[in-house]
């Protein structure tokens, strides 16, 4: 069976959410993106967007191809709400392949879906994220 590398940066580090979606994922740990930074689209959900000098901190789960369909139909691949991409992550000193998904609405909005960001950090705290990060990133959201 093959097995692939997944890079979650929103809900996805949420792993309850994730057991419900992907049952067999495997979570590794924290992983770094070079050269993308976080942001709450016009949507209300979570997306990342290119920049040059920002990092964005998640978590790497190793996955099956039944796992990325299943995170294909939750992420509305179908519907081009979100697209699979292929990037490179920084994982315990060395450079992965992975995937991840990005939204098509690339604007920030300052309002995220209810209990959302509340959800994303229980997950980033699972993954052991970066206080500073979570702080940065998610905690501005709330209000």
């Amino acid at each position: 069976m093959n097995k692939y590398y997944y890079f979650a940066y929103g809900s996805n580090l949420n792993h309850s959410q994730m057991k419900e979606r992907c049952p067999n994922a495997e979570k590794l740990g924290k992983a770094i993106l070079r050269g993308y930074k976080f942001i709450i689209n016009t949507r209300g959900v979570a997306t990342i967007v290119e920049s040059e000098d920002s990092i964005v901190e998640g978590g790497l789960y190793k996955v099956s191809a039944d796992c990325l369909a299943s995170l294909d139909y939750y992420e509305g691949v179908k519907y081009k709400t979100y697209y699979r991409k292929n990037i490179e992550v920084e994982f315990n000193g060395e450079k992965i392949n992975a995937v991840t998904y990005i939204t098509t609405d690339k604007e920030e909005g300052l309002t995220p879906r209810r209990n959302y960001i509340e959800k994303i950090i229980i997950g980033a705290k699972e993954f052991r994220l970066s206080d500073e990060y979570i702080k940065n990133n998610f905690e501005r959201y709330l209000k």
